[in-house]
């Protein structure tokens, strides 16, 4: 049964171990509304009839981000790209109709470049909370702190272009325009070949910057980042 009364989720957002607790009443897969319609109905319907105030904290998108986490880009793309084809033949109203209204864009998003995945998005907010109580750290303590949210979130053991991301919007996060430029167009690069290694070909990531930036990427190099060239530059 696909309902909130069947699963169990850790409190952490770190931890993994999520739980089905039963399996009974269980069907087999039909087509993508088979999965996604008692989602709609258990989840945000009834939470929506039982809450009404926080009904406009509900996101569609929270389907799309699951299928992303769980099926990777590829598949996902092709997930919610069936998904918008079986919503096609039934009646938009509700959160049918509101899901139907998100897939473009989401689906756009997926297809034009790197995705922050909820992973992600929870490891950057972690960090970025932590550096509001720390923000005159030292450069050391936060880069341990950026090896600590990879270490907690198992980024260790995803994709590299998830690890430039959570590079990018942390310790990165207030580079110099021209860094975060050169970053950016390293991640659409990553992005484009996700089976080649980063190791910055075309001197894609720019200049180095500052002394504190400088300090920031030697110990970022030790994780697999990749020499900052002057722009232009050909190694």
């Amino acid at each position: 049964m696909i309902t909130p009364m069947n699963v169990a989720v850790s409190e952490p957002d770190f931890r993994t171990g999520a739980k089905v607790l039963s399996l009974s009443d269980w069907r087999p897969y039909e087509d993508t509304l088979s999965l996604v319609r008692p989602m709609l109905r258990n989840f945000f319907k009834q939470t929506s009839v039982n809450f009404p105030w926080i009904t406009r904290n509900l996101e569609l998108s929270w389907i799309c981000d699951a299928a992303y986490e769980a099926l990777g880009r590829k598949r996902a793309l092709g997930f919610l790209r069936d998904l918008r084809k079986d919503l096609a033949g039934h009646r938009l109203d509700g959160f049918r109709g509101r899901l139907a209204n998100e897939l473009d864009e989401v689906i756009a998003r997926y297809e034009s470049g790197p995705t922050l995945g909820c992973a992600l998005r929870c490891a950057i907010a972690r960090y970025r909370r932590w550096e509001e109580h720390g923000s005159m750290a030292q450069e050391r303590a936060k880069l341990q702190q950026v090896e600590e949210v990879i270490r907690l979130y198992g980024l260790n053991r995803e994709a590299e272009l998830d690890r430039y991301l959570l590079y990018r919007h942390t310790i990165f996060h207030d580079a110099d325009e021209a860094t975060q430029a050169a970053f950016d167009r390293l991640l659409q690069a990553l992005f484009q070949e996700p089976e080649r290694p980063a190791t910055d070909p075309h001197g894609a990531f720019g200049p180095a910057g500052d002394g504190r930036q400088r300090r920031r990427t030697r110990r970022l190099q030790a994780h697999g980042l990749p020499p900052l060239h002057p722009p232009g530059a050909r190694c």
